[in-house]
């Protein structure tokens, strides 16, 4: 998985990619550019590799899903506009 914008943001502490780009170089972080908006893309194993980190297998998920959510609006009835 990649770093979220928020957490490139951290680590570099610079808001512009090209600012961004010159940190993580030399924080030996490799990382590409997105095509389209020239957002960086790091990829979070090779940021915690160069940071003297290990991945464990057992962390918990980034992002959680409610059903609850999907099927609370399954509920609701459509209201005509």
């Amino acid at each position: 998985m990649i770093l979220t914008e928020q957490e490139i943001r951290s680590l570099t502490r610079r808001e512009q990619p090209a600012a961004q780009g010159r940190v993580l170089g030399r924080l030996g972080i490799p990382f590409r550019r997105h095509p389209t908006d020239g957002v960086l893309l790091v990829a979070r194993a090779s940021a915690v590799s160069a940071l003297g980190g290990e991945m464990t297998l057992d962390a918990p998920p980034q992002y959680e899903i409610r059903r609850e959510a999907f099927e609370d609006r399954r509920k609701k009835p459509e209201t005509a506009h």
